[in-house]
């Protein structure tokens, strides 16, 4: 025995197409926290890039990477120590890696912003290239949800307009 599909009326489809519009919103939201995450992360890389003076840091720490709570298997990012006019200051590499590259009692190459020194990453050029990872995966899935949205919204036209003739 098959059920049937409940037919479409004109209201049905305008609270779908309104509702799509509100993911449409969130959608946006995504994309542009992606961007802004992005930015501020490029920024603080290119400051450090133009002005950053290196040292040679100590590892102190190596720890397995976490999201919400959950901890990302084989993924790894690590802390290191750098002394600067005698003061010790704390670098984190801004990457995790898919493997530990590093482990406790390792040099590693810190940059850091010789004004400020807390301004700073741990891990050679290529450990911090990767930073805006995160941004970008907002800015894909918000390219994505807003796609399905459009698709679905232009469906929901065709439908409107059928009713309508």
């Amino acid at each position: 025995m098959s059920r049937q599909k409940p037919a479409d009326t004109v209201e049905s489809l305008k609270q779908k197409m309104l509702s799509s519009i509100a993911a449409a919103i969130i959608a946006f939201g995504f994309i542009i926290a992606g961007v802004i995450t992005t930015a501020v992360g490029s920024a603080d890389a290119r400051i450090l890039d133009s002005t950053g003076v290196t040292a040679a840091g100590t590892v102190v720490e190596v720890e397995q990477a976490r999201l919400r709570g959950r901890t990302l298997s084989g993924q790894f990012f690590f802390r290191a120590d750098f002394v600067v006019e005698g003061e010790t200051y704390q670098a984190t590499s801004s990457t995790s890696f898919k493997h530990r590259l590093t482990a406790i009692g390792d040099t590693t190459e810190v940059v850091y912003d010789p004004e400020n020194p807390e301004l700073n990453y741990a891990g050679d050029e290529n450990t911090h290239e990767n930073t805006s990872g995160g941004g970008v995966a907002l800015m894909v899935f918000g390219g994505a949800l807003t796609t399905v949205v459009a698709v679905m919204n232009l469906s929901y036209l065709i439908r409107l307009r059928r009713l309508q003739q």
